[in-house]
């Protein structure tokens, strides 16, 4: 089985057998307790078999996983990999922006089909991590959840940001709160909403939003009120 990807993190072509010490260490991080070792003659592989059953799942719950950006790269191969994924979640990790770049071209690369439903809140991945993910987000027109909530993202990231949400038709729920979105950002994604009209849910609160953010947003608010349109705008100061 040969991986072909071109991340950043790798100067090699991405093979099974080339990356076992990889593999291994992150299926003894991510095993789950009942797990199996597989035994062949006198040696066991089960991390190869269970890596590739990961292909397979539809779900992957991968909140809480004491995963870093040295984990990054077997991420990025399982999501573009997959033949089957449509919710990953990567939450409450530590990951930063050099993790997050390595996990947007995963996706970039992912051949199989996009994501539905992605949950990347409580990492580090700061407004360089999220310009990365906006621009993977561009091939993952289906996409219903994001979740980018405490993530660090100041106003450049979330302008990167509004261009996925423009032209994704899909995505119902947005869920930013908790970053540094300041009022340049709001007015990002405002503008990104009247454009976007599936879009019902937008959690925005604890970010730092000023007046002229808020009062631009209040528009949007007035605007969407004719359908279920919620927003959330809490806690500015």
């Amino acid at each position: 089985l040969k991986f072909r990807l071109d991340l950043r993190a790798m100067s090699q072509p991405y093979t099974l057998a080339a990356n076992k010490k990889r593999i291994d260490a992150f299926f003894l991080k991510m095993r789950p307790p009942s797990c199996c070792l597989l035994k062949v003659g006198c040696c066991v592989f089960p991390s190869a078999l269970w890596f590739l059953e990961l292909l397979q799942q539809k779900e992957l719950h991968w909140q809480h996983k004491g995963l870093t950006d040295e984990d990054a790269d077997m991420v990025a191969a399982v999501i573009s990999l997959s033949n089957t994924l449509v919710d990953l979640n990567l939450e409450h990790n530590s990951f930063g922006p050099k993790g997050c770049m390595v996990i947007a071209e995963g996706l970039k690369a992912r051949v199989n089909g996009p994501l539905q439903n992605l949950y990347f809140a409580h990492n580090k991945i700061e407004s360089q991590g999220a310009e990365a993910l906006a621009e993977a987000l561009m091939l993952h027109k289906t996409l219903k959840v994001l979740d980018l909530a405490y993530s660090s993202i100041a106003g450049k990231g979330a302008i990167s940001l509004a261009e996925p949400i423009k032209v994704n038709a899909s995505l119902m729920t947005l869920n930013l709160e908790g970053n540094a979105l300041g009022d340049a950002g709001a007015v990002a994604i405002g503008d990104a909403l009247l454009v976007n009209k599936a879009l019902n849910v937008v959690l925005l609160a604890e970010n730092g939003i000023g007046e002229k953010g808020k009062r631009h947003l209040q528009q949007i608010i007035k605007k969407k009120k004719k359908g279920s349109f919620y927003m959330d705008l809490h806690s500015q100061s």
